[in-house]
């Protein structure tokens, strides 16, 4: 009878185990879905000054956009068009949707958008490209120069630093550019960079140039021919 009772005491202390491990289990995979989410429902984005910031919503989606002190400075309905950043800094934008069971992503947007409007802008002026001579398929890159034109520009007016090389997309391409002399001061105005090419392409195949600007972010040129 003895050995009987503790067999029933020794199910019941293994059942209240294996409850607490499953629910153990169920609130780490609950936690951890709840951060995935919240991470979603963010993006963080980087504006330079004076730059037209775009961004797409649903149709009965509302918004409030607010600056680091938290004063509304815009609000609206539907996707943001055309919103400039006169003043660099940092913003927020808050993003209510109504759920539409009709669509299958409705919701999706996220709820939250923090911005960081820089004070200096960048752009390649992809127009200007030039290579010392052209990229061989099977033929390593060294050698080869890469100038570009940029504009740049401080609401300060003052110089920065570059430092960045740039990759390459494509099939089979492992082109990457060094920036000559590992560094440039940028002045206000146009300013030409030289990259020198390492790797090499192969033949029959587009590649893309990822070069980045000053700011971080990636202003993408695409060669027009294919690698011979």
């Amino acid at each position: 009878m003895r050995k009987y009772l503790d067999k029933i005491e020794f199910k019941k202390t293994l059942g209240i185990l294996m409850f607490t491990v499953v629910f153990i289990n169920s609130s780490v995979v609950y936690s951890q879905s709840t951060i995935q989410s919240e991470k979603a429902a963010t993006y963080d984005i980087l504006v330079p000054y004076n730059v037209p910031f775009n961004f797409k919503l649903e149709s009965n989606a509302t918004w409030e956009l607010k600056n680091a002190e938290g004063q509304q400075i815009h609000s609206g309905k539907g996707s943001l068009e055309n919103n400039v950043f006169s003043i660099p800094g940092d913003y927020v934008l808050h993003i209510q949707t109504v759920f539409n069971p009709n669509l299958c992503d409705s919701n999706q947007s996220p709820k939250k958008i923090n911005i960081k409007a820089s004070a200096m802008k960048m752009v390649f002026d992809f127009e200007s490209v030039t290579f010392s001579k052209m990229i061989v398929g099977g033929q390593a890159t060294d050698g080869i120069t890469v100038r570009v034109n940029v504009d740049y520009s401080s609401l300060e007016n003052n110089t920065a630093i570059y430092t960045y090389g740039f990759v390459t997309a494509g099939v089979d391409t492992t082109v990457v550019g060094k920036l000559k002399n590992g560094q440039v001061t940028l002045q206000q105005g146009m300013n030409t960079l030289e990259f020198e090419l390492e790797g090499q392409a192969t033949a029959g195949n587009y590649i893309m140039f990822d070069f980045v600007d000053v700011n971080g972010e990636v202003q993408s040129y695409g060669l027009t021919q294919k690698i011979e």
